[in-house]
């Protein structure tokens, strides 16, 4: 009876070291790929550290389920996991993303990492009687404990602050930029809400571990699982990103004297707002795909807030929408007019993906293209 349990035992542990192994080697290659990848790298380089940091993690869970910790005892206290890693690279990869260049805050976020990897190195090449030693006394009753809460509290902030930069850069992107949809943050953003129920499942962990004592590698199996299974969907979400650098969110800072002029003097906004239309429509500004808020405010020699404002106050819109009304009204003329093919009159009135196009068109228009040219024509 004995036997036959070990055998069941080790098959159970060798289908999750066998997961363990195959979700470890996906997970290199998505970090390879991202580090390999020129679009956006500064934040394509957080996301391919984030991915490494969680092999770190599962690594010892898939030696310990494959028996390398019975069969090489001197790997206690390996710095392989790091989870004080997890919420400043998850926080600095959206922050790149949609931002650009990292401040102090995101470093020094960094230095309980370093001093928990200087702790495990000091331990790790200690003699093995006295790692033991250290380990079942101190190490075990108190270090594991309030580390592994400080772990989880600083993830909990990480994925807080990611998902703030990316609710936000959304906001923006709609407001700013004519191809907003393009970088559409969906994706990713369901990503961090399913890890953040991770999350929450680690945090309850803790708690059980906390009333019930440490829990053995079956029951932390899950977690690790799901966490891998997490930062693998990040990593897909990613790489099926588009193929050009996401617009980069400036933080809002003091406005400028003419912006400030502007304030004080009340201008009429809606006169404003009809001059700055009247340009976009006659010089066809619209049409070109990847036309900004800022790329407006420099031909107009105006500020993007006075710009911003003119749309939004005067006109009763947001720059994006204005741009894709235009861009339908030509779209709509063509389809009439001519036989063209559809995606070819998209292409030419400023959309830059078949996708995008037929969204907005049937969002302002409220049927496809192909019903509004049948419609029209039957009429």
């Amino acid at each position: 009876m004995t036997s036959g349990r070990r055998v069941i035992e080790n098959l159970v542990f060798g289908w999750r070291t066998a997961i363990l192994v195959v979700l470890n080697i996906q997970l290199l290659l998505a970090a390879g790929y991202l580090l390999l990848r020129t679009v956006d790298p500064r934040a394509d380089r957080l996301l391919a550290a984030l991915i490494l940091v969680v092999i770190g993690i599962l690594t010892p869970h898939m030696i310990g389920f494959a028996g390398f910790y019975d069969a090489f005892p001197w790997l206690s206290f390996a710095p392989f996991a790091n989870e004080f890693l997890i919420g400043p690279l998850i926080a600095g990869y959206l922050y790149a993303l949609t931002s650009g260049a990292l401040g102090r805050i995101f470093w020094l976020s960094l230095i309980p990492a370093i001093l928990v990897f200087c702790y495990e190195l000091y331990w790790f090449a200690q003699p093995l009687e006295v790692r033991w030693e250290w380990a079942g006394g101190f190490h075990a009753d108190w270090f594991v404990p309030v580390i592994s809460t400080l772990e989880t509290l600083s993830t909990i902030i990480g994925f807080s602050l990611a998902l703030w930069f990316a609710w936000r850069y959304r906001a923006w992107l709609f407001r700013s930029i004519s191809t907003s949809a393009e970088y559409d943050l969906r994706g990713i953003g369901l990503v961090l809400v399913a890890a953040a129920l991770g999350i929450a499942a680690a945090v309850m962990l803790e708690l059980v571990q906390f009333a019930f004592g440490p829990l053995s590698y079956m029951g932390e199996y899950p977690y690790y699982l799901a966490l891998g299974f997490a930062v693998q969907a990040l990593a897909i979400a990613a790489i099926l990103q588009p193929g050009n650098p996401f617009p980069k969110m400036r933080a809002a800072g003091a406005l400028d004297a003419t912006a400030a002029t502007a304030d004080e003097a009340e201008p009429d906004w809606v006169a404003i707002g009809q001059e700055l239309a009247m340009e976009i429509k006659e010089k066809a500004w619209f049409e070109e795909p990847r036309l900004s808020l800022s790329q407006v405010a420099q031909r107009m020699r105006l500020s993007e807030t006075i710009i911003s404002r003119a749309i939004n106050l005067g006109l009763g819109t947001n720059f994006n929408q204005l741009i894709n009304t235009y861009r339908i009204d030509v779209v709509k003329k063509a389809l009439v007019e001519s036989d063209d093919d559809v995606l070819a009159i998209a292409l030419d009135a400023g959309f830059n993906s078949k996708a995008t196009f037929n969204r907005v068109f049937k969002e302002i228009v409220r049927e496809t293209p192909r019903q509004y040219r049948s419609r029209l024509r039957r009429g």
